[in-house]
């Protein structure tokens, strides 16, 4: 599956590449699991003891093996790092391996993508060298701006602070509000305007939105959260094999609040792998 590869790997998150609206891109997810227990994240359904994070045996080594092998190609890839864990959780702050990798993949002229609910980490000197090595895109996901999903993420006001100065800085960030849930544990119409708009006057020009897809393994790590869902998703949604997809009607009216806002602040909205119609809006601006 990794092609010859030990920590970096081919990213596409669907079994067919043409439902994956990005071009090639590859991952690199630098710690197993995560401290910051977010409620909907995916990766806890598949990734064993997943709120134990810990470190990769040989993980420095084994990345710059890869680098040598992704060298070989003419073409610098994207590299998203990182889409199974936050690479700037606590455990980065002891270990730093996220930015042993930050340096060495934009020194050798790789283009990252870097997701984070942790962006004041980035402010802090060697990061912020770092970053000034490549070309690079910050992606903070601030899906809430309170919520008990997100026990051990800091507060989504931290992360608007600290995109304000990334800003400043020149640096290219964007947020995610994603995943988007619908009832009454999601968010509800105001509270995705207002993080638009709180966007907007950080500074932040691109926002991107998904909706929840609901995980048949939420049922056995997150049960509260999949049995309150289970009925919605079963009556408004399709049966794809491991999960449950909203149908594109329901999903458009969920994102409706935040295109409107987008709209009305001046923002690019881009829906990602949700494949829907909203005028002026693309799924990726990596496509």
């Amino acid at each position: 599956m990794r092609k010859g590869f030990s920590i970096i790997a081919p990213f596409n998150p669907f079994k067919s590449r043409k439902d994956f609206p990005c071009p090639e891109r590859f991952t690199l997810n630098v710690y197993v699991g995560c401290a910051f227990g977010c409620v909907y994240c995916y990766a806890q359904t598949y990734v064993p003891n997943f709120h134990s994070p810990r470190v990769k045996p040989n993980f420095r080594k084994g990345l710059i093996s890869d680098i040598k092998r992704l060298r070989e190609r003419e073409e610098r890839i994207w590299i998203s790092i990182s889409n199974s864990c936050d690479p700037l959780q606590p455990l980065e702050e002891r270990v730093g391996d996220t930015l042993f990798a930050l340096n060495k993949l934009l020194e050798s002229g790789f283009p990252i993508l870097l997701i984070t609910k942790n962006p004041k980490l980035l402010l802090v000197k060697g990061y912020r060298e770092a970053l000034s090595k490549g070309k690079l895109k910050i992606q903070v996901s601030i899906p809430f701006l309170k919520t008990p999903l997100e026990p051990g993420a800091p507060p989504s006001e931290e992360r608007f602070l600290s995109i304000k100065e990334l800003v400043k800085e020149g640096l290219d960030v964007s947020i995610r509000i994603d995943p988007v849930i619908p009832g009454q544990i999601g968010q509800n119409i105001q509270e995705l305007k207002e993080l638009v708009f709180r966007a907007k006057e950080v500074g932040v020009n691109k926002i991107y939105a998904k909706v929840l897809r609901l995980m048949t393994g939420f049922k056995r790590i997150r049960p509260k959260f999949y049995e309150t869902l289970l009925p919605f998703y079963k009556r408004e949604g399709l049966w794809c094999g491991t999960y449950y997809v909203l149908k594109d009607q329901v999903k458009e009216e969920l994102l409706l609040p935040i295109w409107e806002s987008a709209q009305e602040a001046e923002m690019e909205f881009f829906t990602c792998t949700d494949r829907l119609y909203f005028p002026g809006v693309r799924q990726c601006e990596f496509s």
